[in-house]
């Protein structure tokens, strides 16, 4: 049930152009009422949902819960 709710959370956020770019576990709280929420936008990113997606060739978030291949570029990479 709270990963339906942090999925619809994402899914409402990219529909309306909002990027949050550091989804980890403390960046989720649940309240004293129960409600699911994502806090923690330091690293988000909003654009225009009419233009396609930017290609940021920036690493935002933290280090520790992004995949090992964020890290690595090879000379084949148009971003490398």
């Amino acid at each position: 049930m709270v990963t339906d709710i942090i999925v619809d959370a994402i899914l409402y956020l990219h529909q309306s152009g909002v990027y949050h770019r550091d989804l980890k576990d403390e960046n989720v709280v649940i309240d004293q009422n129960l409600n699911v929420k994502l806090i923690d936008f330091g690293s988000a990113v909003c654009e225009d949902t009419r233009l396609e997606p930017k290609r940021y060739s920036e690493f935002k978030g933290t280090d520790a819960y992004a995949a090992p291949g964020m890290f690595y570029i090879s000379h084949h990479s148009k971003y490398g």
